[in-house]
């Protein structure tokens, strides 16, 4: 195998991983793994009679997007915050 022909192949292998995080993203990670870990990652943390979080309409996009018609934070019961139609998107090169 000639320089070249190695140097295709590793375009290819290349190209083809950065193809694939997407459909990843899109196809391997649940809705309601996001879900439970943005209620749980601040319910966890004030478990008694903090802050916790309900979403509604959760939904992800294709490229690292992740969009809700509506979450709603609540302290000791009773209604702190209500954000409606947000919209986030995820750097991936930030997990790393």
């Amino acid at each position: 195998m000639g320089t070249k022909e190695a140097l295709i192949y590793f375009l290819i292998i290349i190209f083809s991983f950065i193809i694939s995080i997407p459909f990843i993203w899109y196809f391997a990670v649940p809705v309601s793994l996001i879900k439970d870990s943005l209620e749980g990652s601040v319910s966890a943390q004030n478990s008694r009679d903090g802050v916790k979080v309900f979403t509604e309409g959760l939904g992800k996009g294709f490229f690292f997007t992740v969009h809700a018609d509506r979450i709603d934070f609540k302290g000791g019961g009773a209604p702190c915050l209500s954000i409606t139609n947000i919209t986030v998107r995820i750097n991936p090169l930030y997990l790393l």
